[in-house]
């Protein structure tokens, strides 16, 4: 009979558990260890895609802030191919201005607000006020754009999911 043992996760890895629930074998690329009979062998896991990217800390660094197009200072904090489900980058819109209208193709973003306060415009909905603590969700292909309204930096996470690349934006103006 063959019984797989179960996986507990583990900062983003997935570790295999014998029955004297010991450590075994991490899991590579979608794979875990199963026991078939007396003997174990590496089955098909249920973690979330390709486990190439390993556990890491990443700091942002304010010199690798850039302006962007879209009317916002950048910082991209985690965009790696190594991690193609998500992006986490800080973006920064200074007191009056308004970013353009714009897309995402095929991309979820969220906005989380850490500071400051303004005007979401998403889609067809009636512009928003946000601030600190509010949480944008953007379907993909969803018209977009965010507005400054007070008197210091609009600064909010912009999550992406799967990962921003520049070909999934869409510029409407």
């Amino acid at each position: 009979m063959k019984r797989a043992l179960r996986s507990w996760p583990l900062v983003g890895l997935y570790y295999s558990k014998s029955h004297e629930e010991q450590p075994r074998v991490r899991c590579a690329v979608r794979r875990r260890l199963v026991k078939v009979g007396k003997s174990l062998r590496t089955r098909t896991c249920n973690c979330m895609g390709d486990n190439s990217m390993s556990e890491r800390i990443y700091r942002g660094d304010a010199q690798d802030e850039y302006w962007f197009q879209e009317g916002c200072y950048i910082l991209e904090v985690a965009n790696h191919p190594a991690d193609p489900q998500v992006s986490i980058a800080r973006a920064r819109v200074e007191p009056g201005l308004v970013t353009q209208w714009h897309c995402l193709h095929e991309t979820w973003e969220r906005y989380l607000i850490v500071a400051g306060a303004g005007v979401a415009e998403i889609g067809a909905s009636e512009p928003t006020p946000v601030s600190a603590g509010d949480v944008v969700s953007i379907p993909p292909g969803t018209r977009q754009r965010i507005r400054n309204t007070g008197t210091q930096d609009l600064v909010f996470y912009a999550i992406c999911s799967p990962r921003f690349t520049p070909a999934c934006y869409r510029s409407l103006e």
